[in-house]
């Protein structure tokens, strides 16, 4: 054989195997589709009533596992509605404030209270009137929880 036939045999061989090689190939990536066979089954379902289930209830009453202890239990306060008719409002009485006395250390101011002169100092009562705070040109008072700024007069 000469040199040439050899080549051309081989190239054959070379083209065969490498051939065979893809077609392995080809066929792993592109499988052929099986043929099913459609059978015709009857069916006996029936269909259920749907049915709501209820949440799921948390206990009350259980051991936190973290802390280990059982929670406390909320205490429910009930307040008393007040009916704002049954309340009897007193009028905030007539307040003048006259001015301020000073002492050595002290200070006292001049109220009047429902035409009676009074001589308070910071935090005093008088007829259910109290003296809040005073400066030279004013004074705050408080009655049932009102306060009221006076000038002087």
């Amino acid at each position: 054989m000469k040199k040439q036939q050899k080549t051309y045999i081989l190239l054959i061989a070379v083209l065969f195997i490498w051939g065979a090689i893809g077609y392995q190939i080809y066929s792993r990536l592109n499988p052929p589709t099986p043929e099913l066979n459609l059978t015709q089954v009857q069916s006996t379902f029936q269909k259920q009533k749907v049915v709501t289930q209820t949440h799921y209830e948390i206990k009350e009453e259980y051991r936190d596992p973290f802390l280990g202890k059982f929670p406390k239990k909320k205490k429910i306060i009930k307040r008393k509605k007040v009916n704002p008719k049954s309340k009897v409002i007193i009028p905030f009485p007539n307040v003048v404030y006259n001015g301020l006395v000073e002492g050595n250390k002290t200070k006292s101011y001049i109220l009047t209270v429902n035409r009676k002169q009074e001589i308070l100092k910071k935090g005093e009562t008088h007829q259910g009137v109290k003296l809040i705070s005073a400066t030279k040109n004013e004074a705050v008072v408080q009655f049932q929880k009102q306060r009221k700024t006076i000038v002087k007069q």
